[in-house]
């Protein structure tokens, strides 16, 4: 992980580290990137360093100031998943007006045939 003690040397010092803890008066072009160590280093530690991943301190401050921008981002990317997975959203209620119930059709009944004797019979009376 980014080692938080050199997180504010990042922020003050440009292209060359902080001044070596070992071998005092030498600037740390230098950084071991190995995960044990994971720090500024000067150019009399390097042969200490041996087999570890080494890089120039400028190189190694941009990276690690890109690895904390992504991680930063990616943490705000789950913030906004957690907090829109807490978000309820209820349905709308559809309003639907309310229907007349139909109306009764005049219903015409038809009348019954009338045979053609009885038409005559009828007119008779």
């Amino acid at each position: 992980g980014i080692n938080a003690e050199y997180m504010g040397i990042f922020n003050m010092e440009k292209k060359t580290g902080p001044t070596c803890e070992l071998h005092r008066g030498q600037k740390c072009k230098y950084f071991c990137t190995d995960e044990k160590c994971d720090k500024p280093i000067c150019q009399s530690c390097i042969t200490k360093h041996q087999g570890h991943p080494v890089k120039p301190y400028d190189i190694a401050l941009l990276d690690k100031k890109k690895k904390a921008e992504k991680a930063k981002k990616e943490a705000k990317k789950k913030e906004v998943k957690k907090a829109i997975g807490t978000i309820t959203v209820k349905p709308e209620e559809k309003k639907v007006p309310p229907v007349a119930p139909p109306k009764p059709e005049a219903t015409k009944v038809p009348a019954p045939p009338v045979e053609d004797g009885a038409e005559k019979k009828a007119q008779e009376i």
